[in-house]
């Protein structure tokens, strides 16, 4: 649908078609609860951490982001285990999910900090400053792209393509970025 749809069409079609299992209600319920829950402790941490104003002193904090960046293997450990069929795979699944959103946070802050990439933290910022822009854009470029009603290459471009079509997408919205701010 994705790739020959029209526009009329893939729009009825994420409106209104449901995945394969998703109309089980204990399937839902169970996915709301978890949902709620996880995402909910990830925004409490988020407001937590901005009010302690964390990410300001980061050569006093060095020693946390170190510690949050071991949640990295763990998490990958717990998404691993989850492929084992057990009672316990959901909630491995997204609770690796968790750690790795954490620990995937305080890795880029040690990054940010080192001096190859300090020396790019303009380019990381005027992106940051115009997020909803580039993510609208990525929106208008990647739908055109992959849609029936544009070039229609949804699932034909494979992993590395769509690294590599990742990473140009984002490089010209830095460049983008820091030309429409000067």
């Amino acid at each position: 649908m994705y790739a020959n749809g029209r526009y009329l069409n893939i729009y009825d079609f994420r409106a209104n078609v449901l995945p394969p299992g998703i109309d089980d209600p204990v399937f839902i319920f169970n996915t709301f609860i978890f949902e709620l829950f996880f995402n909910t402790t990830l925004f409490l941490l988020g407001m937590g951490l901005a009010k302690k104003q964390a990410f300001v002193n980061m050569e006093d904090e060095k020693k946390w982001y170190k510690l949050g960046a071991l949640l990295v293997p763990i998490g990958l450990a717990c998404k691993s285990f989850s492929f084992i069929e057990n009672n316990f795979s959901n909630l491995l699944l997204m609770g690796g999910s968790q750690l790795l959103t954490i620990g995937y946070v305080c890795l880029a802050a040690l990054l940010f900090k080192s001096r190859p990439v300090h020396l790019l933290s303009p380019v990381f910022e005027s992106v940051g400053k115009l997020s909803l822009t580039n993510y609208l854009m990525q929106t208008i470029i990647c739908t055109t792209i992959f849609y029936g009603y544009g070039l229609g290459l949804y699932s034909k471009l494979g992993i590395f393509g769509g690294i590599v079509f990742g990473i140009v997408v984002y490089s010209l919205q830095c460049a983008f970025s820091i030309a429409y701010l000067k």
